[in-house]
């Protein structure tokens, strides 16, 4: 269902604005992705045959990226205080999704992070529908009339296969 020209125009000024700050993030989020996704094979170790192999044909590293889907999400960091993750209806309920998940809060003023939390999102699908994890169905209407859940980031952090996370965290006792 395509929204209509009057909910376009209602919102178009609010989703120009989400978008534009979370691209002033792209940078940072591509470095922490990479960090945490990439593997680097030192062939100058010579561990294996074909690490002696590449090492004689002067290939010191090799870097493998594989092609994995991943959802970026960018907030605002007075929405920290949430501390929730938040998806809408018409993403979570795609029969296709990404194997990973970023999410952030951040400060477009000084472009820092606040907090962020890379996570397998795949997972986390399951253990919603195993009710492992459960959300709470919402709606902003200065935002747009598009439902959304909100799960807990704490939740995520306890249940879920983590990749990272960084950033300041309502109580650190409570992820031991």
């Amino acid at each position: 269902m395509q929204p209509s020209d009057e909910y376009r125009e209602a919102f178009e000024k609010v989703f120009t604005n989400d978008l534009a700050f979370s691209r002033k993030f792209s940078d940072i989020i591509d470095k922490i992705l990479l960090k945490n996704l990439a593997q680097i094979r030192n062939h100058e170790k010579r561990k294996t045959n074909e690490d002696i192999k590449a090492d004689n044909l002067g290939y010191d590293r090799t870097i493998y990226v594989p092609k994995i889907p991943i959802g970026v999400r960018m907030r605002r960091e007075f929405y920290w205080n949430y501390f929730d993750f938040t998806v809408d209806t018409k993403e979570w309920n795609r029969s296709t999704y990404p194997n990973f998940y970023f999410y952030g809060y951040g400060n477009e003023d000084s472009l820092k992070i606040k907090f962020y939390i890379l996570f397998n999102y795949k997972e986390f699908k399951c253990l919603v529908e195993k009710k492992l994890i459960e959300g709470k169905l919402c709606k902003n209407t200065e935002h747009s009339l598009v439902l959304f859940w909100a799960f807990s980031l704490t939740d995520i952090l306890k249940k879920c296969k983590v990749i990272d996370y960084e950033g300041d965290i309502p109580s650190l006792e409570d992820f031991v």
